[in-house]
């Protein structure tokens, strides 16, 4: 079967408005539907990247889903280099004819490194070119603003999809 990359999810400011909730209901939903011969790993991200889940094939399905849902909100969002890290995981076990794909859950309060949108995209950009593909999906309304221009960024992509998980939508 094809092979999701890595589920991606940060902490940072997911604390208010049922924002982690969300993220972990959509995380494990996506683990969900994975093969038990599908590779996945889970990266969060605040102002510091863990991988919390190695890339492994989705076979144990429980595992993953606790670890996704002992994820706790923390400090400031480290956005770029949690996307980094999903994308190095997803490159370092590329799966040839498979769906290589790092899935970014976030409310898009990038402060910490780099938050340029554009950059961001043009990186997205550099790594589809390697075979590497990324979803935003976005949670909250908190900064809308950051969302819609990674959006509008990401529209330049040929394989990046933007989408908002909780039933918000961009401005």
């Amino acid at each position: 079967g094809a092979t999701p990359p890595a589920v991606h999810r940060f902490p940072g400011s997911m604390a208010g408005r049922k924002k982690m909730d969300y993220a972990r209901e959509a995380a494990v939903f996506a683990v969900e539907q994975l093969l038990p011969s599908d590779q996945v790993s889970v990266t969060i991200f605040d102002d510091e990247v863990e991988t919390i889940y190695p890339n492994a094939p989705a076979s144990d399905k429980p595992s993953i889903a606790g670890a996704i849902n002992g994820i706790q909100p923390r400090n400031s969002t480290a956005l770029h280099a949690g996307w980094k890290e999903g994308a190095d995981q997803v490159e370092r076990h590329h799966v040839s004819g498979g769906l290589n794909r790092v899935i970014l859950l976030s409310d898009g309060l990038a402060n910490v490194g780099v938050t340029d949108p554009e950059t961001i995209a043009t990186e997205c950009q550099a790594r589809s070119a390697r075979g590497v593909s990324t979803t935003t999906m976005g949670l909250g309304e908190d900064n809308d603003r950051f969302l819609a221009a990674l959006a509008e960024a990401l529209a330049e992509v040929p394989d990046a999809a933007t989408a908002w998980a909780d039933g918000t939508a961009p401005p």
